[in-house]
């Protein structure tokens, strides 16, 4: 069983998660070898259906217990298929966005075939043999980065292509501090001929319901280091290093891009070009309105969160800011699950070491007016996060900087993890029509790869 994060949204404060859905693919069966009465090795293609809609799943069966399985639409590629069992029945367990779903497939003539449940509704399963088991494009490599507070446990993705390799350095967002967070990604670089490295990130281990104690430069650093320990390999070429970042990992980006000549191109995956506050402001209105609440009790609520942060820059009566927070958290919009509203008046511990508050003010503007490299940034129109101020704060510090080699998109239709989400009757999501092309060839382009 492998846990892999695909770009996943919730309304909290934590400014989204970097990395996908999150899906759980267990094989019960194996495939001893090739041609038994069973389910045949190789390259089987087809898509699970649901009602109206369905998203495609291909299964790579190899003949020494090596299976894998994609979800192209999700840009997923190669989960590792734990196994099991009979050889006749592939059992599969995935999870997306909170919703599981259970397949069991078995053959059908030429077919694999089976249902899916979920939810207590059913799902199709086929899939068709198109072919022998393809090839990874790309090896793994497992390697530690030095220096800092300790040791970066890391996964350098290689491909399978001559050397010297351009890379990328994938860089968290706010949530996963698992390198495994960042796989999928990672994984559609080397499939695209760059090589790309991730990293657990720095946290308070894997424990996400506790507050995040480190600074938006302590992980510009540890990126840093990233990229010079890349750039020391006699396989990747250091003329072509550059930074992908979703959410948080796009808020610091720049950062990383002003600390090290090393970084050679930049991309932004839904970056926040403004202040931590105006983040919170802006997603706080944005979840309340979507959860049914009047202009007047938003506005309270947002009255609510400018007490408190006016607390954190200046100080004040703590036994009163209290008193207060008790009072606000009994208000129906103080109860929405995720609402970015403290219990009780920031500690100076807390407003020394937790991100929101040791954060609160950091304009991002200033070191995006550092970035003279190529940059490609894209944005969902379905973001709850300030797109539009983000767009234009980068537009404006591109002009600054002179750089006129910035890409800057919005999606129709997207949301934070670039997911374009169906109406009734639509059950898979998908990511944004044209993005993922949009970025493997701008990055193919500005890492030196031929044509």
């Amino acid at each position: 069983m492998v846990r892999i994060s695909m770009w996943h949204r919730r309304f909290r404060l934590c400014l989204g998660r970097s990395v996908m859905l999150v899906a759980m693919i267990a094989g019960t069966a194996a495939v001893a070898r090739a041609g038994i009465d069973g389910i045949d090795a190789g390259h089987w293609i087809g898509a699970i259906e649901q009602q109206q809609s369905s998203t495609a799943l291909v299964l790579d069966l190899g003949v020494e217990g090596k299976w894998r399985a994609s979800l192209p639409d999700l840009a997923l590629y190669d989960l590792p298929l734990a196994q099991q069992g009979h050889i006749r029945e592939i059992g599969l367990r995935a999870t997306f966005h909170g919703q599981t779903v259970d397949a069991f497939l078995h053959r059908d003539g030429f077919q694999l075939v089976g249902v899916a449940v979920s939810g207590g509704q059913k799902a199709t399963v086929r899939l068709r043999r198109a072919g022998a088991t393809e090839p990874l494009r790309y090896r793994e490599e497992s390697l530690t980065i030095a220096g800092g507070p300790k040791p970066i446990p890391a996964t350098l993705f290689l491909p399978i292509a001559a050397a010297p390799h351009p890379a990328v350095i994938m860089v968290h967002g706010s949530h996963g501090p698992s390198r495994a967070d960042l796989r999928g990604p990672a994984i559609l670089f080397a499939r695209s001929g760059i090589a790309a490295l991730i990293y657990d990130k720095r946290d308070l281990g894997s424990d996400q319901s506790l507050p995040h104690r480190y600074g938006f430069l302590d992980l510009a650093d540890d990126a840093v280091r990233a990229v010079n320990a890349l750039a020391t390999r006699t396989d990747i070429d250091r003329r072509h290093i550059g930074i992908w970042g979703i959410s948080e990992g796009g808020w610091i980006a720049p950062a990383i891009a002003a600390r090290s000549p090393l970084v050679r191109f930049v991309i932004a995956v839904s970056p926040p070009a403004v202040s931590y506050a105006v983040v919170v402001d802006v997603t706080t209105r944005r979840g309340l309105a979507r959860h049914g609440f009047s202009a007047d009790e938003i506005a309270e609520a947002i009255a609510a969160l400018h007490r408190v942060n006016d607390f954190v820059r200046h100080g004040g009566d703590r036994a009163a800011l209290d008193a207060f927070l008790r009072s606000a958290g009994k208000r129906p919009w103080g109860q929405v699950p995720g609402i970015p509203l403290p219990r009780h008046a920031p500690t100076p511990q807390e407003v020394s070491r937790e991100v929101r508050w040791r954060e609160l003010d950091v304009d991002p503007a200033t070191w995006w007016r550092s970035v003279r490299v190529p940059l490609f940034a894209v944005w969902g129109a379905a973001d709850d996060h300030p797109v539009v101020e983000s767009m234009t704060a980068i537009r404006m510090a591109m002009a600054a900087a002179g750089n006129r080699d910035a890409t800057l998109i919005v999606y129709p239709h997207a949301d934070h993890e670039l997911l374009v989400r169906g109406g009734a009757g639509a059950s898979w999501p998908r990511l944004a029509p044209g993005f993922i092309d949009a970025m493997t060839r701008w990055a193919q382009d500005r890492a030196g790869l031929a044509k």
